[in-house]
Order: structure tokens, then C-alpha cells, then sequence
């Protein structure tokens, strides 16, 4: 795992560079999809959006981002994770039903290999 203490950040341009390649590669695999990339201060940076996906895929999107942002772990790898019960998901600082179930999350890392864990902030109320 990657050192918790090293600090990275995305500007605009890189984001928009990742969710773009992102975008390139759902089309040739034929999918539609939402895309949200994040910085590992778990700030949106770009949404992306496809011609025709469900309805529902835009908040996942954001979930999947944060989730990666937050934990450094892709989205598929918690759920495995968490499924065969070697984790909880309150390991990754979130609430039974805050675990987003679905792969497609996947966090980023600079050229060393570094993207930090985020903490998650308690919410209020």
C-alpha cells in the first residue's frame, strides 16, 4: 500500500485527461457510462457524461469516485474484499449500506505509484 502521509493533487487538465481516456475507452467497449474523476481530497473535478446511460448512474458515478478517492482500493476490490468477509466496510470508514457493490471505481496514483487515503469526515445529523 501505497504511504499514507504523501500528498497529491489533480488540476483540471489532468482530470479532464483521465476522465476523457475513460470516455474513449467505455466507447470502444461499447458501454455507456457517467464518469467522475476526483482529486484525493475527494473534490469532483469533471463529470462526464455519455448519450444514453440509466438514470441512476450518475450518483453511482459519484459514489464510485468517492469510495476510490476515499480508500485508494478500486470499487470491485472492497466489494470482494468485503463479500468473502476478510473486511467490513466500516475498514474503509463507511456504513453497511455506503459500500458501493458495483467495480468501475478506481482510484488514481502518480507516476511513483502514490495516492493517499483520504479519512472520511463525519457527517452532521
Amino acid at each position: 500500500m501505497p504511504p499514507e502521509h504523501t500528498v497529491i493533487s489533480l488540476d483540471f487538465k489532468t482530470a479532464n485527461f483521465i476522465g476523457q481516456n475513460a470516455l474513449r475507452i467505455l466507447e470502444e467497449m461499447g458501454k455507456e457510462a457517467n464518469i467522475v474523476v476526483m482529486d484525493n481530497r475527494r473534490n469532483p473535478l469533471v463529470y462526464l457524461m455519455m448519450d444514453k446511460p440509466k438514470d441512476y448512474t450518475r450518483g453511482l458515478a459519484y459514489k464510485k469516485a468517492d469510495q476510490s478517492a476515499a480508500t485508494g482500493k478500486r470499487t470491485s476490490t472492497m466489494n470482494e474484499l468485503v463479500r468473502t468477509e476478510q473486511m467490513t466496510p466500516g475498514h474503509f470508514g463507511f456504513g453497511d449500506q455506503e459500500l458501493v457493490p458495483f467495480g468501475g471505481g478506481v482510484p488514481i496514483y502518480d507516476d511513483e505509484g502514490n495516492q493517499p487515503r483520504s479519512h472520511r469526515h463525519q457527517r452532521a445529523g
